[in-house]
C-alpha cells in the first residue's frame, strides 16, 4: 500500500491544535509588541523570536505526530488551525486582554492614591 491512512484523522486534528497553538504565540508576540512599544529594531527581533517559536512548535507537532514525515494534509492542518484561531478565538482573546489592562490601568490608579505607594515609588 503506497499511503497509510490508518490514524490520519487523529494526525490531522493534532496538526490543526498546533496550528492553534501557533496563533496563540503569534498573538502573545504581538501583545508584548504593544507592550513594549518596540521599535524597528526590537519589533525585527520579535518577528524573528515568534518564527523561531513558531517553527518549533510546527516541527515538534510533525516528530510527535507522524515521526517527522510530512504530508501535505498536516501543514493544510496547520493553516486551518491558525487561520481558525486568527478568525474565531483572536477577537475574543484580544477583548479579553483589554479588559485586563483597564482592570490593571484601574487597579494602578487606586494604589497610587495610596501615600504608602506614593512614598515607595519616589
Amino acid at each position: 500500500m503506497l499511503f497509510a491512512t490508518i490514524g490520519q484523522g487523529a494526525i490531522f486534528l493534532w496538526m490543526t491544535a498546533a496550528g492553534a497553538v501557533i496563533g496563540a504565540v503569534t498573538l502573545a508576540f504581538d501583545a508584548l509588541r504593544c507592550i513594549l512599544q518596540a521599535g524597528k529594531i526590537l519589533s525585527a527581533a520579535l518577528d524573528f523570536a515568534a518564527g523561531a517559536v513558531a517553527s518549533a512548535v510546527l516541527i515538534a507537532a510533525l516528530i510527535i505526530g507522524n515521526y517527522g514525515r510530512v504530508r501535505f494534509y498536516e501543514l493544510f492542518a496547520a493553516a486551518l488551525g491558525l487561520a481558525l484561531f486568527r478568525f474565531a478565538a483572536a477577537s475574543p482573546a484580544h477583548a479579553a486582554m483589554k479588559k485586563l489592562a483597564a482592570l490593571l490601568k484601574v487597579a494602578g490608579k487606586r494604589l497610587n492614591s495610596y501615600k504608602v505607594i506614593k512614598y515607595l515609588l519616589k
